[in-house]
């Protein structure tokens, strides 16, 4: 339970967990997207879209670019990040 609450604090104060898997946080937000439908994801964004933006809101995973997944996992792929980019142009670390 610990733990939970270390990611909320995360979360909270605007920084990335530096704890956190973003592999194993992007297949639950699959997951989740699944579960939600496409027609409950925003502005009807693909299963990989509605994952990568939700681990780029959170500050982790800029560098993934396939996540294994299902029972074979077979690899999916993700578009790019926005943070890669934001850390390109700026030259700095993205700490929003």
């Amino acid at each position: 339970m610990t733990s939970h609450y270390i990611c909320v604090w995360y979360v909270l104060n605007g920084q990335p967990d530096r704890f956190a898997v973003p592999e194993l946080l992007a297949r639950k937000f699959f997951q989740h997207a699944y579960r939600i439908g496409k027609d409950n994801r925003p502005a009807g964004q693909s299963t990989a879209e509605y994952v990568r933006e939700q681990l780029d809101q959170l500050g982790l995973g800029a560098e993934l670019t396939r996540v294994p997944w299902g029972s074979k996992k077979k690899p999916l792929p993700l578009p790019p990040s926005k943070l890669a980019a934001r850390k390109e142009v700026s030259g700095v670390p993205h700490t929003e």
